[in-house]
């Protein structure tokens, strides 16, 4: 049965990532892509849902069921892009496991407060088409630390997968879309209880260097100056 589990995950991530590099290439092969960005930082704001339902991809979109949601912005990200597509980026998510929604296939109990802090590498596979700006794919590797407020179950460490994409409808304003896979280390890798998907949807805002270029002051400006009038006049 484990087994079993552990192919559904590795399965679903492959098909994923697949269709991720599939759209990639399409878009490559038609719009040559700059190696550098024009930007330098993103932040975001937004939505994100926990699915702890211990069944990898069970009942995926029910989320009545078993995604637990706040309905006010609890996740905050920041992200540092560099050279050919690569970022590395930071995550403070906070959420409540509802009580009467499922945890692990049981009825949860009681409510519990949960924060996490998660660190990646993210490999965006559109950083700038010419004629395709809107649309960013992307996906990320990382680690992060859950922990949950309650006596029934303790923090872990998690490696995380992250896939999703960017769609600026400005130069500077965009909404993300993106699915986190987080697999808790324990005992046995993954460990099942306390490994979960997490969905997101946040507002974005990316800043751009300043373009204006110092000018370089002389700091004795009597040394250069030119006499007036004729120098070798007597």
């Amino acid at each position: 049965m484990m087994r079993e589990r552990k192919r559904r995950v590795y399965k679903g991530l492959v098909i994923s990532s697949l269709l991720l590099l599939f759209s990639w290439s399409a878009f490559s092969q038609q719009y040559r892509w700059r190696s550098k960005p024009q930007h330098t930082w993103i932040f975001g704001l937004g939505f994100q849902a926990i699915d702890d339902y211990n069944v990898p991809f069970g009942d995926l979109f029910k989320g009545g069921r078993t995604w637990h949601l706040l309905p006010y912005p609890t996740r905050l990200s920041a992200e540092r892009n560099f050279n050919y597509g690569i970022g590395v980026g930071g995550l403070l998510q906070y959420n409540q496991l509802k009580q009467g929604k499922f945890v692990n296939e049981v009825t949860n109990p009681s409510l519990v407060h949960v924060v996490s802090f998660d660190g990646y590498v993210k490999y965006r596979f559109n950083m700038k088409y010419k004629k395709v700006s809107w649309f960013d794919p992307y996906v990320a590797l990382g680690l992060g630390y859950t922990m949950r407020f309650s006596s029934a179950s303790s923090d872990h460490i998690t490696t995380n997968i992250h896939l999703g994409s960017n769609f600026w409808f400005t130069d500077r304003i965009g909404v993300q879309i993106e699915t986190s896979a987080k697999f808790a280390l324990g005992a046995s890798y993954p460990a099942h209880q306390a490994s979960y998907l997490q969905h997101s949807a946040s507002f974005l805002y990316r800043l751009y260097p300043s373009k204006r270029q110092k000018k370089s002051k002389q700091r004795y400006k009597w040394i250069r100056k030119k006499p007036k009038g004729n120098a070798n006049r007597i």
